[in-house]
């Protein structure tokens, strides 16, 4: 696609982020994307640009939104650690103390923080949970409370990729009473003025970026050898499933670290030390269908189906683990807030000492769902793996999406960082993010 289509402004000294940005329109296929970059919550990058629907030719505008699979878990875990800092939320506490029927089956001594990082062993339901059940919110609770954790709770970690959401907002409802959509409105999005939705408005649905799937047997760039941008970060490996955030195998796109741990004085270099496996813990091939890694991916099986993405019937509903409908702009500007400590441009999300308490990491080892290491805080990923090594600086958190998105706050250096698409890679923390990524730190480095 034509460079020419690339909007926005790039502060000078960011001017290779943009040359970046732009060259994945020239010379590697993007079809539409946004990138938002702050630092110490001044914007720096706000960039655009393509087309938001190929096939009618409609183009990526300012205010373009696009559906961002699990970066949507980011938005939910602000909310939660918003109710923590109002003394309404206790992580130590068993979730049953807020929300009594989840009790049942064994889990009355699963705390909510152990619930938040992947810990409940509660990755997949025994039946898949259809959409005309999440439109009823007392009829989803109670299938939530009804399941039996899969592994003791509190022993093991795995990623929740469809029920994390669920069970947090019902959580959220349970203490406050609003649908986290409503919470994320009233107490974010709102107040920070920006665009991002769970639970989408039909008038805004209509709007969305389609997304367009990655062929499926097209060879990854980079596969022969090259690298992008300079950096080592190197596409490919394992299909992921919509909305999971990904997994991956063989190289990965994780280049660049040693610049981004530059930044500051703290920063490290990480090393590589994933451990990519081709089975679930449940012993059957991750791709099975049968497979934990599977059932956990399509808890919601009608969200795979053709369309899904930007049917407006769909997105009406609060999915929280992945139909988040938001923009780059937006997600930078949430995440600049807590790489500040809490507060940005005179809104207050919470405290510093909440911002920590939220993401400091939790649990790290061998995910027991996606077959690698992972680590995470309270929903929030952390970069001390391969999975997720956005940053060799161990205070980085965020989320990636599903297809490409990728947001994060790096507070150590006072940057947020956020990259949508539509147009979908199958690789997990996507290489093009992780280009813009490298070039981004080696800016602050300089």
């Amino acid at each position: 696609m034509e460079d020419a289509t690339v909007q926005g402004h790039a502060a000078p000294e960011f001017a290779a982020v943009e040359r970046e940005f732009r060259t994945h329109f020239a010379e590697r296929g993007e079809v539409g994307a946004a990138l938002a970059v702050q630092v110490r919550g001044l914007p720096v990058v706000d960039l655009w640009g393509g087309l938001a629907d190929p096939e009618t030719g409609r183009p990526w505008e300012h205010d373009t939104v696009q559906v961002v699979w699990s970066a949507t878990k980011g938005l939910v875990a602000t909310c939660l650690a918003m109710l923590a800092d109002r003394g309404r939320l206790d992580y130590a506490s068993p979730v049953c103390r807020y929300w009594p029927e989840f009790a049942a089956a064994g889990k009355q001594r699963v705390t909510v923080g152990e619930l938040l990082s992947h810990q409940a062993g509660l990755p997949f339901l025994d039946e898949p949970i259809p959409l005309s059940t999440v439109a009823v919110p007392d009829a989803l609770s109670d299938l939530l409370a009804a399941q039996r954790p899969h592994w003791e709770p509190g022993t093991a970690h795995g990623y929740h990729a469809v029920t994390w959401g669920f069970y947090a907002a019902e959580l959220l409802r349970r203490i406050d009473g609003r649908t986290v959509g409503a919470f994320l409105n009233d107490e974010v999005a709102g107040p920070l003025g920006v665009r991002a939705y769970i639970g989408t408005p039909r008038e805004v649905a209509a709007t969305v970026a389609t997304l367009v799937p990655a062929p499926p047997a097209v060879p990854a760039m980079g596969e022969a050898g090259t690298t992008t941008a300079g950096t080592g970060a190197r596409p490919g490996g394992s299909p992921d499933p919509a909305g999971s955030g990904g997994t991956q195998g063989g190289t990965g796109g994780r280049g660049g670290v040693a610049d981004r741990g530059a930044a500051t004085p703290s920063g490290t270099p990480a090393s590589d030390t994933s451990d990519t496996s081709d089975t679930s813990a449940s012993g059957a091939p991750a791709w099975d269908p049968d497979s934990d890694m599977m059932r956990a991916m399509l808890t919601l099986p009608e969200l795979a189906l053709p369309g899904a993405d930007h049917d407006p019937d769909v997105l009406a509903l609060e999915i929280p683990s992945g139909c988040g409908v938001t923009n780059a702009r937006a997600l930078a500007r949430v995440y600049a807030a807590l790489a500040a400590g809490g507060t940005l441009d005179g809104v207050r999300l919470m405290a510093p000492d909440s911002v920590k308490a939220a993401t400091t990491t939790a649990v790290e080892g061998q995910d027991r769902i996606l077959g690698e290491l992972t680590a995470f805080a309270q929903g929030f990923m952390k970069p001390s793996t391969s999975f997720f090594q956005v940053s060799g600086n161990p205070e980085a958190f965020g989320h990636p999406g599903s297809g490409g998105t990728l947001a994060f706050a790096d507070p150590a250096c006072g940057l947020s960082f956020a990259y949508v698409t539509n147009g979908q890679t199958l690789s997990h923390t996507d290489w093009r993010a992780l280009s813009l990524v490298d070039a981004v730190y080696r800016v602050l480095a300089a």
